[in-house]
């Protein structure tokens, strides 16, 4: 980056942008790459500075807010892994806690305003970190972790034991950790008393996002790995509503620090088998007894609502539509509603 006259930063002249050549040429001269990492605008007015290390430094650690706790886990042969988690209210006996699990490219950040909205109506809520993802551990895969459906599901179960936690109120939003999360709940019923589901891959025979599928690519799943904006743009696509400059840092942030995040994505997806997935939530809904409900935010680019409704019809399960406009990220783009839409299956 060079200094302009005035204090900004413009780039220098190289293998990029509209200059961009060569064999993986394709890789930067492309919107996604040019507004992400060449965009000098907002360079200048993220952090006050011309470097990535800058930026880094002006927004680490600010999503660690006053409810953020830690617990350890254990990781592949042992290795100690650290979950970071979000607790809003007490753990008190008798009291069955809300256990939220976010989805790929998504952290609890995003939870936090109806995680509010919850615990001020007297519920208790836990909401943390998935290995690889926010301000929990970032393992190298295939050491530490494996991105593997079993080691998932593990997470869930290890994490609720390392609090002291029997039985919970599942409640998902997202793909692939949401989706096992739903599996994991079907497959331990005695340890889940509910089960509330927004926005999240439903029903058999529907298209996985291909930005989601990129990550199963040979070679372009390493670029799109290292592409620190792609959460933001992922999830700020989906929304209803433009991610607000501080939250785009909070998603920013984990691919900023480090290449971890964005290979543990990789190594989940590859592993993912995303019909079979759909199909073993289909049966699982069709045939367990725990209560279910699906509210679903109806201006979702990613997952129609109609493919919802069909899910719940055929399953027995009930449905709701969040009232206003609501998207892929109802947590988000509407906290109050998305609670009104469900308050009432959580308190019966």
């Amino acid at each position: 980056l060079d200094e302009a006259a005035e204090g900004d930063y413009v780039m220098s002249p190289g293998n990029y942008g509209d200059e961009a050549g060569g064999l993986f040429g394709w890789a930067n001269n492309n919107p996604s790459s040019k507004n992400a990492i060449y965009d000098t605008e907002f360079i200048n007015s993220a952090a006050g500075g011309g470097n990535v290390g800058e930026m880094m430094i002006g927004m680490r650690g600010k999503g660690k807010t006053e409810e953020s706790r830690e617990v350890k886990i254990q990781g592949k042969d042992g290795s100690p892994l650290t979950v970071y988690y979000r607790q809003m209210g007490e753990l008190e006996e008798g009291k069955t806690p809300i256990f939220v699990v976010h989805g790929l490219l998504d952290h609890s950040w995003s939870w936090r305003e109806l995680l509010q909205t919850m615990s001020a109506a007297g519920q208790t809520c836990i909401a943390p970190d998935m290995v690889g993802s926010g301000y929990s551990s970032w393992p190298q895969p295939g050491y530490a972790f494996d991105f593997s459906e079993a080691q998932v599901k593990g997470v869930f179960t290890q994490f609720l034991d390392a609090i002291g936690v029997e039985k919970v109120t599942l409640m998902t939003q997202g793909f692939v950790y949401s989706q096992y999360a739903l599996l994991w709940a079907m497959e331990n019923p005695d340890r889940v008393e509910k089960i509330v589901v927004y926005n999240t891959p439903l029903l058999p025979g529907i298209k996985l996002p291909f930005d989601l599928q990129q990550y199963k690519l040979p070679i372009v799943s390493n670029f799109v790995a290292q592409d620190s904006m792609r959460s933001e743009r992922f999830l700020e696509k989906g929304s209803a509503y433009a991610l607000s400059p501080e939250d785009s840092d909070r998603f920013r942030e984990p691919f900023l620090e480090s290449m971890l995040p964005g290979l543990a994505i990789v190594d989940l997806m590859g592993r993912f088998d995303w019909d079979q997935t759909l199909t073993r939530v289909y049966e699982g809904f069709y045939s367990t007894s725990i209560p279910k409900l699906v509210a679903w935010g109806t201006e979702d680019p990613y997952l129609d609502a109609k493919d919802a409704q069909a899910f719940c019809e055929a399953t027995g399960t009930e449905y709701k539509e969040i009232q206003g406009i609501v998207g892929f990220l109802p947590q988000y783009d509407y906290a109050e509603s998305s609670y009104n839409a469900v308050k009432d299956f959580l308190r019966n």
